[in-house]
């Protein structure tokens, strides 16, 4: 929960610039922290930024399925 209302930051070099903002790749950076995410930078970045890209885009995203196993987050419960 504090992740969702502080949205910290770490500062790390932004591999997807052409599409990703900047602030949004530190924010992820920082969501690898915990347990549950740290996967996510790597798949977002290197596994398939492409259909990551995809998702982003979306009109709306927020209604879309995450790429790749992450689609999984919809159900679950932390």
């Amino acid at each position: 929960m504090d992740f969702l209302i502080y949205c910290p930051t770490k500062m790390e070099i932004n591999p997807l610039p052409d599409w990703l903002p900047d602030l949004a790749w530190m924010s992820i950076c920082k969501l690898i922290d915990l347990p549950e995410f740290e996967k996510f930078g790597t798949d977002l970045a290197k596994e398939n930024p492409a259909r990551f890209k995809e998702w982003y885009n979306e009109l709306t995203p927020e209604l879309e399925k995450l790429p790749m196993d992450w689609k999984r987050l919809e159900t679950m419960h932390f």
